[in-house]
């Protein structure tokens, strides 16, 4: 008796000695509550009772612990957290991440002041917290606080993130089909999950970001990868089970797929148990699950699966290797023409769901099999049990000739590949068939896509676009090039040059007295069009042609143009017409002229005031009276387009037509500029003992790309420092500084066309011999003058002009006389 009272104290102690720690430790933990500081807070109250969830800035990955306690009312607290529910940055939609059945989601704490709740964040994006107190007063004070926390972090990327990267890494690694990346994923996401034997997380994130799920977690999981890969599933559920797969849409196919249970290390049996419920009918899924066949059987159910052609132990062979097995048990008893009978099944030992599946699995593939008896086909049809094979056989009729139908179309022919016509043999039970080649339709070129499109000189036009009836082919809608189009500009009296007009725009000036006093014209989008024009040029007549946006004309000469001629060259001549028109003194706007005809007036000393020039198809009809903007109604002379106030109607045109002319002009001692001489004319005097003082030397109708350059050996100067060239003066002009001799050369495409001869009329020597390409004709150290002239292009390679080209004579053989 005396032991046991020890034995009761000591218990009595032990108790006191508990009870005084527990309250101890109550004590430091509100101490420590009251003392401790959080980032954030948020407090509500309630009849009295006031409410307060505190925590610190929260990482990704790592626990964040709420504190919870509340004030006020006359009795203890209690707390409860609900299931928190998560969303995907930028997305609305929530899911709750745990079940909320699970004891740690749905219990109330003991009563106490304050309370301490862990909860770890694993994925970017946001999670919504709900947060209870109930205040045990009478009567009991009950209300809650939510929470929202948003977090962003690399390493813990979003739900969405994550599978739209498993999603990326399917595409690269599979061939694209939706067989093989549906059962990519389905493995790839067995690799990330295991199965949460506390049955909690129920979640897409937890599957994907705490590698944790019960079924409900598989088959969200499963479902978003899926719905990103763009391949159609469903929700299935089975409630009898307390179980959720999904229904899977393959090749226009429903299939039931379960990653749960699929998801195995087990292998106990001769087969791959990682893939049994890949690719199942809703009959094999019911043997697993027998309340689903409550669900498939109803009008609503949407995923009807009746196909095993993408089952996976179909695709990967197993389900022929287990047919062969039974082949030879089959086929005798076809040899006794047994129209119903039983095999046992060889793994009737396994578990009835295994075996009833893999034996559904096996006579699909018996039933893809030809069967025959002797020559005849047999129709036969097999179901398979957890234990045996039922089998329904009909045998084909005997005859010795097939008996064809009339054929049906199974590969219908199209404008380019041939079709097909099976035809079937009707003897009762015969399977034989023979096919028909059908040619191609070919195509029907009836319909029209578009009408053709014309071009103008601003766009480019589009040839009629034909296609076919019966397909898409189409044929036609080449483009065509915009319409050749003429740019020109003008250099105007006392304004300089113009900008570019176009296309019958007008250029020169209208009422102002202003004479035109040359022009550049040059033709746009053809390369294989070209423009050559001439000028009839107060005191020089009519000049040589130039070509394509070369001068024609004159500058700082104040001399007019009275009249124009304009043709087209080049490959493409034919196909335009180049239509123009001038606006002349005193007669105001004259009538059209085209293609070379002369358009202006002569010998009547008027100048040329304004023009209009436009391209247009050849043989289309010249431009109406009034046209782009220019009114011309009122003129009495609008109907002609030359008023010739000369006894002749001969218009001769100076040097070539066809190929580039030379024309220079030199300043003579006593007398000034002279004319423009061109292609071996002599400038300057001999015999009269003038000097030369400056020289000015240009190209007209060059159909080739670069210039003519030159300089001069001048009196007291020497050879000037650079090169001049297109029309530039060499020499002086009033410093009475005679020439002593030049150099002249050709460049760029020119130069490789091309030599450019030239000779000079020397003081006492008379003329000297041809130079070229560069060489110095003259004299030096003699201060001797050059007199006169003469320059000519001659075909590249081809021989120099003659001693007496021109009617000059040669006096000296030399080039160029130094000393």
């Amino acid at each position: 008796m005396k032991n046991k009272t020890k034995r009761r104290l000591y218990r009595v102690i032990s108790l006191l000695v508990c009870m005084l720690m527990v309250v101890m430790n109550i004590h430091i933990v509100q101490v420590h509550a009251a003392e401790k500081s959080y980032q954030y807070c948020q407090t509500k109250t309630e009849k009295g009772v006031t409410f307060k969830v505190e925590w610190d800035e929260p990482k990704l990955g790592e626990e964040t612990v709420f504190h919870l306690s509340a004030t006020g009312g006359n009795a203890s607290n209690k707390y409860f957290m609900t299931s928190p529910n998560y969303s995907n940055p930028g997305s609305t939609e929530r899911e709750m991440l745990v079940d909320p059945t699970y004891s740690e989601w749905k219990n109330y704490t003991k009563e106490c002041s304050t309370y301490d709740l862990k909860f770890k964040m694993t994925a970017s994006g946001t999670y919504y917290f709900r947060f209870y107190v109930m205040n045990m007063s009478s009567p009991v004070v009950n209300f809650f606080i939510d929470v929202t926390i948003s977090g962003s972090d690399a390493n813990h990327p979003s739900v969405d993130s994550v599978v739209k990267s498993a999603v990326a890494q399917c595409n690269r690694e599979t061939t694209g089909s939706d067989y093989d990346r549906a059962l990519w994923l389905h493995d790839w996401l067995n690799a990330q999950i295991e199965y949460d034997n506390m049955h909690a997380w129920c979640s897409a994130e937890g599957a994907l970001t705490r590698g944790l799920g019960t079924c409900e977690g598989y088959q969200r999981a499963y479902a978003k990868l899926l719905t990103a890969a763009g391949i159609p599933n469903e929700r299935i559920e089975d409630r009898a089970d307390n179980h959720t797969w999904n229904a899977v849409k393959l090749d226009g196919e429903w299939y039931q797929v379960d990653c749960t249970w699929d998801d195995t290390s087990e292998h106990w049996y001769d087969f791959d148990q990682r893939y049994m419920y890949f690719g199942l009918t809703d009959e094999l899924m019911a043997i697993a699950h027998p309340h689903h066949a409550d669900l498939y059987t109803t009008s609503r159910y949407q995923a009807r699966s009746t196909s095993l052609a993408n089952n996976y132990l179909v695709r990967n062979g197993d389900a022929a290797k287990w047919e062969e097995a039974y082949r030879a048990r089959i086929q005798a008893k076809l040899g006794a023409r047994e129209t119903t009978f039983t095999i046992a099944a060889d793994n009737s030992s396994y578990p009835p769901s295994y075996s009833g599946i893999l034996n559904g699995i096996t006579a699909y593939a018996i039933n893809q099999m030809n069967w025959s008896y002797g020559n005849l086909d047999v129709s036969l049809q097999a179901t398979g049990s957890a234990t045996q094979f039922a089998f329904q056989v009909s045998y084909a009729e005997e005859h010795t000739e097939h008996r064809w139908d009339a054929g049906t179309v199974t590969k219908a022919a199209t404008c380019t590949q041939k079709g097909i016509r099976t035809y079937r043999c009707t003897a009762a039970g015969c399977k034989q068939t023979r096919t028909e080649e059908l040619p191609a339709l070919g195509h029907s070129m009836t319909r029209v896509v578009s009408e053709r499109v014309a071009p103008t000189n601003q766009n480019d036009g589009r040839e009629r676009v034909i296609g076919c009836s019966r397909c898409d082919y189409t044929e036609g809608g080449a483009a065509i090039s915009k319409l050749a189009s003429v740019a020109y500009s003008t250099h105007v009296q006392s304004i300089g040059w113009q900008d570019v007009r176009y296309n019958g725009t007008m250029a020169g000036t209208s009422g102002m007295a202003k004479r035109l006093e040359a022009i550049r014209i040059n033709i746009q989008n053809d390369s294989n069009l070209g423009i050559q024009y001439t000028t009839h040029c107060q005191t020089y007549g009519w000049l040589p042609w130039s070509y394509n946006g070369e001068t024609n004309g004159t500058s700082g000469e104040s001399k007019r143009l009275e009249a124009i001629k304009i043709q087209l060259t080049g490959a493409d001549a034919g196909k335009y017409d180049v239509y123009y028109r001038v606006h002349a003194q005193s007669f105001g706007w004259l009538g059209w002229a085209k293609n070379g005809e002369p358009s202006g007036t002569a010998g009547l000393a008027k100048r040329l005031e304004g023009i209009q020039i436009v391209v247009l198809p050849a043989g289309s009809a010249a431009p109406s009276v009034n046209y782009a903007g220019v009114n011309v109604s009122g003129s009495a002379y609008r109907t002609r387009a030359y008023v010739n106030g000369t006894s002749s109607n001969s218009i001769v045109i100076p040097g070539y037509n066809n190929q580039p002319n030379v024309m220079y002009k030199t300043h003579v001692q006593s007398f000034g500029w002279q004319n423009w001489k061109l292609n071996g004319d002599c400038s300057g005097t001999f015999g009269k003992s003038k000097r030369l003082e400056g020289i000015n030397i240009k190209l007209s109708n060059c159909g080739y790309s670069g210039s003519v350059q030159y300089r001069t050996h001048i009196q007291s100067y020497g050879w000037e420092n650079g090169w001049k060239q297109d029309g530039a003066m060499s020499g002086t002009s009033g410093q009475a500084k005679r020439l002593e001799a030049i150099q002249i050369r050709l460049t760029g495409e020119l130069a490789q066309h091309y030599d450019i001869y030239y000779r000079v009329h020397a003081q006492h020597f008379g003329w000297l011999g041809w130079a070229k390409n560069g060489e110095s004709s003259g004299t030096a150290g003699y201060a001797y003058r050059l007199e006169g002239i003469q320059i000519l292009l001659v075909p590249k390679g081809a021989a120099a002009p003659a001693s007496n080209y021109g009617g000059m004579i040669q006096n000296n053989p030399s080039t160029f006389i130094a000393r």
